[in-house]
């Protein structure tokens, strides 16, 4: 028998950022979704239920692509929020944030990705197995690039440019950014909704990413933020917590998320 899960608080412990969400109504996981199988019998159609069905046909391929964009827009937010959590939980300000760039128009997605792969697997070549997160972003002539943020060593700009071999190279500073997970995840924002990115991933990351830690035992959480010294108390001030908002759902009422900053002097305990 399969166990459903039921908890009004999630805490997710990405590298120095700690986020804390707590539901006014609980939240359940564990169910599994079941599709229904229709059968349908056979039928001789006519030339003009042909016509009719091609009609139905284009209606809902339209119905569908506008489904589709909408939901690509909801699956991006989920993903710039997964993108946040894995870029803090592997890199911080004295990481390597590289923009990929193209010379030429290039407007293919399939071609970009292929470019990108094989970059990946000249860099591995020469660096060996580093770690990296990479977003998709569009110009606005169509263009295709990349930005993306590793832990890869000191690298001259010439000799990056000569491995990606498309176009241009650009090193960003981001000495001066708290958080580098949401820095990046901005540049998802022109993928959002964009039709070549039906069905397709907006990030890709190296296999051996550190997984951020998501409590939702509303015990271990307390026990967490109270042996970091983290007070949710709004009232009273905690300079780590650097912010704060609420906003109501449909299904889980008020909703407050509070947010974490510790410090490289912070003493970081777990358990």
């Amino acid at each position: 028998m399969t166990k459903h899960k039921c908890s009004n608080m999630r805490l997710v412990i990405a590298g120095d950022i700690i986020r804390l969400r707590r539901y006014e109504k609980p939240v359940y996981s564990g169910f599994t979704r079941h599709r229904q199988v229709l059968e349908v019998e056979e039928e001789t159609l006519t030339e003009e239920m042909v016509s009719d069905l091609d009609k139905a046909i284009d209606n809902e391929r339209d119905k569908m692509l506008d489904k589709s964009l909408d939901s690509r827009a909801r699956s991006n937010k989920r993903a710039r929020r997964e993108v946040i959590n894995l870029v803090n939980a592997n890199f911080d300000r004295h990481s390597k944030f590289i923009t990929l760039t193209y010379e030429e128009n290039m407007t293919d997605v399939e071609t970009a990705q292929k470019d990108f792969k094989q970059f990946i697997q000249r860099m591995r070549r020469r660096y060996g197995k580093f770690r990296y997160i990479v977003v998709i972003e569009f110009q606005e002539r169509g263009a295709v690039h990349y930005h993306m943020m590793s832990n890869l060593p000191y690298i001259p700009k010439k000799k990056l440019r000569e491995i990606w071999g498309h176009g241009f190279v650009k090193i960003n500073d981001i000495d001066r950014v708290d958080n580098v997970g949401a820095y990046i995840s901005k540049y998802m924002m022109k993928a959002e909704a964009d039709i070549r990115m039906i069905n397709k991933k907006c990030y890709t990351t190296s296999m051996n990413m550190i997984k951020p830690v998501v409590l939702t035992n509303p015990w271990e959480i307390a026990q967490f933020l109270r042996k970091n010294s983290l007070n949710v108390d709004t009232n009273v001030e905690d300079k780590k917590r650097v912010f704060t908002s609420s906003y109501t759902s449909e299904h889980y009422g008020n909703i407050i998320d509070i947010e974490f900053n510790l410090t490289p002097n912070d003493e970081f305990r777990l358990n």
